[in-house]
């Protein structure tokens, strides 16, 4: 094994993901469309904004990862409401959501307990 570059490698910048006509050349935004159009298509996803739905999935991710929505959008050169309108599912962090459930929020997420989930089966029903 030849060990992996570094993030910040040059020959890293070289390499595109969708490159255009030649290996070296960027793809266009028609060039973009069309092929995520084809994948669409031979999928059978119906889907509108073609060219964005990876920029969606990146924004959710980051929002569940728990990143703050100013520094999504930042990323995503995006205003704050675009944001929270268009690529995020709700408005609603996951915290703000678990702390209207009556959760606390202070404790790691793989720890939630409500006293309503232990439930004493009587005897003569087992």
């Amino acid at each position: 094994g030849e060990a992996f570059p570094g993030p910040c490698a040059p020959e890293l910048r070289e390499i595109m993901l969708f490159p255009g006509r030649g290996s070296r050349q960027a793809v266009t935004y028609a060039g973009h469309k069309t092929r995520f159009s084809t994948l669409f298509k031979e999928n059978d996803v119906n889907i509108k904004k073609k060219t964005h739905a990876c920029r969606q999935y990146g924004a959710r991710a980051a929002d569940e990862a728990g990143l703050p929505d100013e520094d999504i959008a930042r990323l995503g050169m995006w205003n704050l409401s675009q944001l929270q309108a268009k690529y995020l599912l709700t408005g609603l962090k996951p915290a703000n959501l678990l702390a209207m459930g009556g959760w606390d929020i202070q404790l790691p997420h793989d720890r939630y307990w409500r006293e309503a989930f232990m439930v004493m089966v009587p005897l003569e029903l087992i």
